[in-house]
């Protein structure tokens, strides 16, 4: 407890030096708290887990797509016993397993990060750090690899695939589409669903009226 403590204010500090005004003395008595908590809930989550070590954190990855070079930062790489390993990629707010397939995914990083590790993969999955929803959501070669995590033959999306490989082969196949259409600068008007334009910003230059 009291090196999440050590650490907390660490962090605490170095965010206070670029706003002083904003972090007074009782707000950053109350986020420390928050952070501490936060961190707590965190670790008792990862307890649940079957063995692993952390094999690399916050490490700068390439991947070419469809002739688009895109440059990624992964939050943390997890390796198994057997050698296999397993992306997290943190999340502060509330994801879903629908938001990463699909021709168009919403959240494209897990197929992205998929791609730019190198080793065997055995999972893919957001780590969701909120209060009251602390929570692993992904994808996995089979179950057991972290608590809420899904193996492919049984989440809704990949449970008609042929095998993990294949999940992993649909999803660069998909992001390479998906990055041959914007080197191509394909820019039809099909927005994905009827929220695309509800908070589009751009709608005095749309041509969707005319089709």
């Amino acid at each position: 407890g009291a090196l999440i403590g050590i650490f907390v204010e660490e962090s605490i500090d170095e965010i206070a030096s670029r706003y002083p005004q904003t972090l007074t003395r009782r707000f950053r008595e109350i986020e420390s708290e928050r952070l501490r908590l936060q961190v707590l809930d965190w670790l008792d989550l990862e307890k649940q887990r079957a063995p692993f070590r952390i094999f690399e954190k916050e490490q700068k990855h390439e991947v070419i797509a469809g002739g688009i070079r895109v440059q990624l930062k992964i939050d943390r790489v997890d390796e198994l016993p057997d050698g296999r390993q397993v992306i997290i990629d943190y999340k502060t707010g509330e994801v879903k397993s629908g938001q990463w397939f699909g021709e168009r995914p919403d959240e494209p990083q897990l197929p992205l990060y998929s791609m730019a590790v190198r080793g065997n993969i055995a999972g893919v999955t957001f780590g969701q750090v909120k209060a009251g929803g602390m929570g692993f959501n992904g994808v996995a070669e089979e179950d057991g690899l972290a608590p809420g995590v899904k193996s492919y033959e049984s989440l809704k999306q990949t449970r008609d695939s042929n095998s993990w490989l294949e999940v992993l082969d649909n999803w660069r196949a998909t992001m390479e589409r998906l990055g041959k259409a914007f080197h191509a600068g394909e820019a039809s008007v099909d927005p994905k669903n009827s929220l695309t334009c509800t908070f589009c910003e751009l709608k005095p230059l749309c041509r969707i009226n005319e089709s």
